[in-house]
């Protein structure tokens, strides 16, 4: 189990669009429009908030799940993030919503996501553009 580190720095993530929302069987990933990308296991806790800190969405059993609240991130940037080491990260986009993800003491081993750097491929793309 992976915590969330102290010194987690998601400035790259700072004004670039979410642009792509990629769900799947057994993670969700997020992907900016900079190459970053979040990938959350689907075992993973994580939250959607609104400005007051309601719940709107959160990780559920997809059998259980009648609609996701996700999509309401597209096209949105992040505006600033919190760390709560070593329980979880936040992200607060501009339309107020804030997605948190957890580093829950579960008893798998997924941890509280990957947050990768664009590909070299995806870098070599944007430099023949």
């Amino acid at each position: 189990m992976e915590d969330v580190p102290e010194h987690l720095n998601l400035s790259r993530l700072m004004g670039t669009e979410l642009s792509c929302i990629d769900l799947s069987e057994f993670q969700i990933q997020f992907w900016f429009g900079s190459g970053w990308t979040i990938d959350v296991p689907v075992d993973s806790r994580w939250e959607l908030l609104d400005a007051s800190g309601a719940v709107l969405d959160r990780s559920q059993a997809h059998k259980e799940r009648a609609t996701y609240q996700l999509h309401r991130l597209l096209g949105q940037e992040p505006q600033s993030w919190t760390v709560d080491p070593p329980k979880s990260f936040s992200l607060t986009f501009g339309n107020a919503l804030v997605l948190r993800v957890y580093a829950d003491d579960t008893e798998s081993d997924s941890g509280v996501g990957r947050i990768r750097p664009p590909s070299p491929l995806a870098a070599a793309w944007q430099e023949d553009a």
